[in-house]
């Protein structure tokens, strides 16, 4: 599913009206569309905050449906600019119906659970902190909502930056979010989960305008693939050969949680090169952590993770793998030798997977960036490469970027991150198409599974028995996907 940024969302609008659905004609459509979200929760009370641009008129025309099927409603214009264009034509239709609209703010007293907030005073446009009358707004929205107040956002939450998902200073915070004609890539990512709510969309009835040029990225789903079902006859020496390096000194459980994955995830042997071998769990095969054991096992494995739980002592065997041909998975130590070193890119495929402290280290920056797709086409640029940038809201790219829609703490635990690596290392092995991608929807997935049964706090192991669960049931779409079509 194609995700837009600023510039994708107006060139694509722009496009729509000119093939002939006037600019109004859009509005009164999203109008009803906010309305019908709104009369769903049966509330009576109706607060519409408008700005000057197309999401105030919105609100305005959602405020005026409610007015027609006899809501209390408010219309509170919070911007001294005046209303221009399609939002002129909404104004004008309200005051013809009788909709109460005032320039002052009214008291948080009278708000509780009857009240619901349409938040339509800022869009796709900003470009910097909201200011005066806008933000005073903003905060009293937030605060309405602490008092039990329902709020709804048009478009996106006033405030949060569509290209990145990072709040301009304040925004506010929606308890639903719906992104009208095209669905913003600022929504599912960044710190975008503490602001949007439930997501919806509506593309107003302009499917078929849709074209290529204008989107900037990709939502990631089951349907981004078409993943078969292996063959009954395959076995362990024909579904790839995976190495992991790492589970070096007291950190062996990161290397053992990387190769049980990558077990998991379907490889048929997993080899494990660490000075604990006594330890590793019996599913691992051994490999001694000297250099000539090590250069040897290269010649019958088809992917290599490194860096889970990895010391310093490995640096010459990062080196080799650097400059070897072989399917790599760089993760945490060893990303971190990857900045420490700045190695010439290399012609073999291999896939880094930082959270965004590593990659502040690969960059060289001093402070996080606040612009993800900025970030991952940098690491892009400098090291080469296929990146997972963990977070939030993931990132795996570029060219084109896909962001996997998922935010949630769970995965916030050590051990996640490695598994996440085994996963792409087992995928690389078995030649499965767009591995990075596919390893990212696997391993959230498998934390889908575990939230469904109603926990949100885990150790990292419990993935290791949802991953061919999640495996199984992406073949399964993927089938259907197939017969749909």
């Amino acid at each position: 599913m194609k995700l837009y940024d600023r510039k994708g969302a107006i060139s694509l609008e722009r496009e729509v009206i000119a093939s002939g659905s006037p600019g109004f004609l859009l509005m009164m459509r999203a109008g009803l569309a906010i309305w019908d979200q709104i009369k769903q929760t049966g509330r009576k009370r109706i607060w519409a905050f408008i700005g000057p641009g197309n999401n105030g008129g919105d609100a305005l025309i959602a405020a005026c449906f409610a007015k027609l099927e006899g809501c209390e409603v408010t219309c509170i214009k919070t911007d001294v600019t005046s209303i221009k264009n399609d939002s002129q034509l909404a104004m004008n239709f309200s005051k013809n119906i009788g909709l109460s609209i005032t320039n002052r703010t009214p008291s948080l007293k009278h708000f509780g659970s009857q009240d619901y907030i349409i938040d339509g005073l800022l869009g796709i446009g900003i470009s910097r902190s909201p200011e005066d009358d806008i933000l005073d707004s903003i905060n009293f929205i937030n605060s309405a909502k602490e008092k039990d107040a329902s709020v709804i956002s048009v478009d996106i939450p006033s405030g949060l930056n569509p290209n990145t998902g990072m709040p301009f200073g304040k925004s506010v915070r929606a308890d639903m979010t719906l992104m009208l004609l095209t669905q913003k890539q600022g929504c599912y990512t960044g710190l975008a989960a503490d602001y949007v709510g439930h997501l919806l969309f509506d593309n107003l009835g302009t499917s078929n305008h849709e074209t290529k040029e204008c989107s900037s990225a990709i939502l990631l789903s089951s349907k981004t693939f078409d993943l078969k079902p292996r063959s009954p006859i395959k076995h362990k020496c024909s579904t790839g050969k995976v190495l992991i390096l790492g589970g070096w000194g007291e950190m062996q459980g990161a290397g053992f949680l990387a190769g049980l994955a990558a077990v998991k995830a379907g490889t048929g042997k997993v080899f494990i090169c660490t000075p604990n071998l006594s330890s590793r769990p019996m599913e691992l095969i051994g490999i001694k952590p000297d250099l000539n054991s090590f250069k040897s096992s290269l010649e019958d494995v088809d992917a290599v993770v490194a860096g889970s739980g990895l010391t310093v002592l490995a640096e010459k065997h990062l080196d080799i793998l650097w400059s070897s041909d072989i399917p790599l998975v760089f993760d945490a130590f060893a990303l971190r030798w990857l900045a420490k070193h700045k190695p010439k890119k290399r012609n073999g495929y291999w896939i880094g997977t930082p959270h965004s402290e590593e990659a502040r280290v690969l960059l060289g920056t001093n402070e996080l960036t606040k612009d993800r797709f900025t970030e991952i086409n940098l690491l892009h640029e400098r090291y080469g490469g296929k990146w997972i940038l963990k977070g939030p809201g993931t990132l795996v790219g570029p060219n084109p970027t896909f962001i996997n829609n998922f935010s949630n703490s769970i995965l916030a635990t050590g051990g996640t991150g490695d598994i996440l690596a085994g996963i792409a290392g087992a995928f690389l092995a078995q030649n499965c198409i767009m591995p990075a991608e596919l390893a990212t929807f696997i391993h959230t997935s498998a934390a889908k599974k575990i939230l469904e049964e109603n926990s949100s706090r885990i150790a990292a192991s419990e993935l290791l028995s949802k991953i061919g669960v999640a495996i199984n049931e992406l073949e399964t779409k993927s089938k259907e996907n197939r017969i749909s079509n």
